[in-house]
């Protein structure tokens, strides 16, 4: 995929504009996806977010993505994050990218990660993310054809494995528990 935004401040908010180029295996058709957003500092740590992207090339239709984030410092160079976001899609969309013929609920992930400041310019990190998509995250049947097995059981998986990442973060962090 290839990406160009622009990220500036409206006083205490975070607004982007941008551009996505999708390119796809196999040989299918690339697509393009036009964006805007918004992110805003509810208390220190803890960000809310909404994201609307407009596909312009391939299935012309929206999805929206509306998410809650927070970040903990653990040390001077790294930092714990939590997050869970909710995507809404039209008709179109879902049908393109997941076989769904409704429009609404189209996703949800929760997602945990690490990241480590190498220098100023430069962080490195890794994130786990357990997520539904498309038709099976409402619960329609309403689709072509069910999503692949391996996509409707990866959320126990990954919710698991989310789980064990909090776990060690806690006992990690010569802090009390609750400050997690």
């Amino acid at each position: 995929d290839l990406t160009a935004s622009y990220t500036w401040k409206l006083g205490p908010v975070d607004a982007s504009l941008g551009a996505i180029e999708y390119l796809f295996p196999g040989g299918a058709e690339a697509t393009t996806e036009l964006f805007a957003g918004l992110a805003y500092a509810l208390v220190p740590g803890l960000t809310a977010s909404g994201k609307f992207f407009y596909d312009v090339d391939q299935v012309d239709d929206y999805y929206l993505s509306l998410g809650l984030g927070y970040a903990y410092t653990l040390s001077e160079k790294t930092t714990f994050s939590l997050g869970g976001s909710v995507g809404l899609a039209g008709e179109d969309f879902a049908g393109f990218y997941a076989g769904g013929t409704d429009s609404g609920l189209f996703n949800y992930t929760l997602t945990a990660g690490i990241k480590y400041l190498v220098t100023d310019a430069l962080a490195v990190g890794a994130a786990l993310n357990a997520s539904c998509l498309g038709v099976n995250c409402s619960g329609s049947t309403d689709a072509s054809e069910p999503l692949p097995l391996s996509t409707r059981t990866g959320t126990k998986c990954g919710a698991s494995i989310l789980a064990a990442v909090m776990h060690l973060c806690r006992h990690t962090v010569s802090r009390p528990r609750e400050t997690l």
